[in-house]
């Protein structure tokens, strides 16, 4: 039965056919150059279109399975395989949010306070649920006073998604990963996982295992930590399923119109590489060249992400790699990502892809 279901999955995600897509140019920007001639794509990159898949690109493992338990070197990545989210896990909280919202267990301008009285103690001015999902609160952590006021300006924190985790188990009287478990099954995530002490990091099957850079060197990252940071970035999937997400939450009634519009309406600008880039609810949102892009990068150690979608064109598009080089040049960390992205982009301004009518 359990392989029945994961044909279906799989089937879900064909290749369409009649794209003018050139997909030796998606493959050129995945290939070892520039400032990373040194060190190969090990992770996974797929585009999707209306939730049927028509690319991707498998990398494959380099690393010693005597260190890491990894697979032999030279196989291929699969659609299946699973990496540590990072801060994608924060699109799935947000989603979280706003559903709890439309239920009327919150709304955007519930104070902190009303939910979490503990926890809005510790800081002078009120926070409303609004602030944490745009990054707006001026949380740094919860033992440093608040950078900001409240809604006055972006101030990118981690600790802030964590506390939308919280409220969650407050509203819904249940711990993050169940709520998390009821949107896994509504989108059909079937090796989408919360972390917890029951099941950690460590133990989620296919799971790929991560490595950092240190004084120049890869080291196996370590994979199980705190399993109150999941809402922000701990989060467990594979490219398929966070496919699904995707065209769950953007092209089925996951969330109503007003929800989703909130989701990826431009609140503040962000200083970020792709230039011009605002932040919604757990998105970035971009209008860049005309071409309208809800994006999201994510690190943490071993592990780097990045989803990018094109409503005009219903296209997905996330990339995995189980691979966090030194954060002093993000432009190197993220090389691969920003290649495909730019030679994705391309071909959409060149008119690559035809608009697909929203129902």
């Amino acid at each position: 039965m359990l392989n029945k279901i994961w044909l279906l999955a799989l089937l879900c995600l064909q290749p369409l056919s009649g794209l003018a897509l050139e997909k030796d140019a998606l493959d050129a920007a995945m290939q070892a150059k520039g400032l990373r001639q040194s060190s190969e794509f090990t992770g996974i990159a797929a585009i999707a279109q209306n939730g049927q898949l028509v690319w991707h690109f498998a990398g494959t493992s380099n690393s010693s399975p005597a260190v890491s338990g990894e697979q032999p070197n030279g196989m291929r990545r699969t659609m299946l395989d699973n990496f540590t989210l990072a801060s994608q896990s924060k699109q799935i909280t947000a989603t979280l949010v706003l559903q709890a919202i439309e239920q009327q267990k919150l709304s955007l301008d519930t104070p902190l306070s009303q939910v979490l009285p503990a926890r809005a103690a510790l800081f002078a001015e009120p926070i409303l649920i609004r602030h944490l999902l745009s990054h707006s609160a001026g949380l740094v952590s919860l033992d440093k006073p608040l950078q900001s006021i409240p809604g006055s300006q972006f101030a990118y924190s981690n600790a802030g998604y964590d506390l939308l985790g919280e409220v969650l188990s407050a509203v819904y009287q249940r711990p993050y990963a169940s709520v998390a478990n009821d949107l896994f099954a509504k989108c059909q995530l079937l090796n989408t996982v919360v972390p917890t002490t029951e099941l950690p990091t460590s133990k989620v099957a296919r799971l790929v295992p991560g490595f950092i850079e240190q004084a120049g060197q890869l080291q196996p990252a370590t994979l199980d930590v705190n399993d109150q940071y999941a809402a922000s970035g701990r989060i467990v999937s594979s490219a398929s399923d966070l496919l699904k997400f995707m065209h769950c939450l953007h092209e089925t009634p996951l969330l109503n119109a007003n929800s989703h519009q909130q989701m990826v309406q431009p609140y503040f600008a962000r200083k970020h590489r792709f230039g011009s880039v605002f932040y919604g609810f757990g998105l970035q949102v971009s209008e860049i060249d005309g071409l309208t892009e809800w994006s999201h990068s994510g690190y943490v150690d071993g592990y780097i992400s990045t989803t990018l979608y094109y409503p005009q064109s219903k296209l997905s598009v996330v990339l995995l790699e189980p691979l966090s080089l030194a954060p002093d040049n993000m432009d190197r960390v993220f090389y691969y990502h920003d290649q495909l992205r730019l030679a994705l982009r391309s071909q959409l301004l060149a008119g690559a892809f035809t608009p697909v009518a929203t129902n």
